[in-house]
């Protein structure tokens, strides 16, 4: 009836499990039992340990069974509140990373959703299997879209970055240190605010990022870039294609402050819909010669951008080209003391537009390279004013277009090349001294 869920298989195990230490007086505890069946399921299918839905089940039951003690039998709604309780901060870390995020809501709603599972839905489902027209009440329908309808308000997400594995041990060290201090009857509860205090701190530590830090995220054959301003002071998207979301809310964003879309080809704006439904989209920039759905500002050559202490220069489109390609928004400003140059999908005429206007106002410690490395862009010229220490090329991995271009390898030779298609993500921390992480 389930399809083998780990979660029915599990408890299915455990409960044939116990059943026989009892018949045969075996003097297993459930934490033996609980070892065995994961064993057991490990055995049937080694893959099990990588699913969500197995971690999940076996780290929330190991929490349950360990806190058995402190659970208040003698008040049975207080019970099912309080084992709710320790389901959700037991599965928190695991939540965080899988969504993003974790629903404060759902600390109230469990222990009232238990109760109606267990004293309405199950007896019901019991029932249809005898009364199959009882089924037309739809009450299972009923059930889950109340269950869509919470899940839609965002106003209890808090958006969390995602937790490495350190930060995990780390919190399940200090949950079960609480659960052992609250067993504890001479325990003051007062002090319990120091080990949920480090709870706290270590699901938002990684807010407090000091330094400006921009990430060339990879999303196969396209661009999109982020710019993560120190203290969370602003968020900006350089382009949406691809599935460039998920590492959005990896990084616990939220909001972006500016989305800016280089040109309006599909390979750069692909996964817009999505971007403005997930996050809280302030502005939306495009191109003065560019009529977008989105747009909320338009820019040219000689407009800037001000987000906190960033002045983003927009030198292009200096004049309308009849081409989305050489209309593309061409951007520099200043992180962390290095000097940044995004130029999209600027071809060569472009290219000679910029060089004719700004010539060494070009010079840039990092090059996002043009149009994915293609020998349409990057000409000696534009490079040479350039003349920059590290070049970014965003593009896919055996790509039909041949991206990049051997001769654009060759002419961006004096400088440290990196590539999504062979390096995956591109993080650039600006500390004292700039550090590039890649495959993160």
């Amino acid at each position: 009836f389930t399809n083998f869920m780990i979660s029915i298989l599990r408890s299915s195990i455990m409960i044939i499990l116990s059943i026989l230490t009892k018949r045969y007086n075996r003097k297993y505890t459930s934490l033996d039992i609980l070892s065995i069946s994961a064993l057991i399921i490990l055995f049937i299918n080694p893959l099990y340990l990588y699913q969500t839905g197995f971690i999940l089940t076996y780290i929330i039951t190991f929490f349950l069974i360990i806190s058995n003690r402190i659970i208040n039998k003698d008040n049975k709604i207080k019970s099912i509140y309080e084992l709710s309780i320790i389901a959700f901060i037991s599965s928190m870390p695991i939540i965080i990373n899988l969504n993003g995020n974790i629903n404060v809501l759902s600390i109230l709603l469990i222990p009232i959703l238990s109760i109606i599972v267990g004293y309405v839905l199950l007896p019901y489902s019991f029932i249809t299997l005898l009364f199959n027209k009882v089924y037309k009440l739809n009450i299972f329908r009923l059930f889950n879209n109340i269950i869509k309808i919470l899940n839609k308000i965002d106003y209890f997400k808090i958006r969390i970055k995602y937790l490495n594995i350190y930060l995990i041990i780390i919190y399940y060290i200090i949950f079960i240190f609480i659960l052992m201090m609250i067993e504890d009857k001479k325990f003051r509860k007062k002090y319990l605010i120091i080990p949920i205090s480090y709870l706290f701190l270590i699901t938002s530590i990684r807010y407090a990022s000091i330094y400006p830090i921009l990430t060339f995220i990879d999303v196969g054959q396209g661009d999109s870039a982020l710019i993560e301003l120190p203290h969370n002071k602003g968020n900006i998207l350089i382009d949406t294609y691809g599935y460039n979301a998920s590492y959005l809310k990896s990084r616990g964003i939220s909001k972006i402050d500016y989305l800016i879309i280089s040109h309006t080809d599909n390979d750069h704006c692909g996964n817009i819909d999505e971007i403005i439904k997930e996050f809280k989209v302030c502005e939306v920039v495009t191109s003065i010669y560019e009529d977008y759905k989105y747009s909320t500002i338009r820019v040219k050559s000689g407009d800037k951008l001000y987000l906190s202490s960033l002045v983003i220069n927009i030198l292009a489109p200096i004049s309308d080209l009849n081409s989305k390609n050489n209309n593309s928004i061409v951007m520099s400003f200043v992180l962390g003391g290095y000097k940044i140059l995004f130029t999209g999908d600027a071809e060569v005429e472009e290219e000679k537009g910029m060089l004719e206007k700004y010539n060494h106002e070009l010079d840039s410690d990092i090059l996002k390279v043009g149009h994915h490395g293609s020998n349409t862009s990057s000409s000696h010229e534009f490079i040479n004013k350039v003349s920059p220490n590290i070049s970014i090329i965003s593009c896919g991995e055996d790509n039909k277009y041949g991206f990049p271009n051997k001769n654009v390898l060759n002419t961006l030779s004096k400088s440290s090349i990196y590539r999504t298609d062979t390096n995956g993500n591109i993080k650039i921390v600006f500390k004292n001294k700039l550090k590039v992480y890649y495959n993160n």
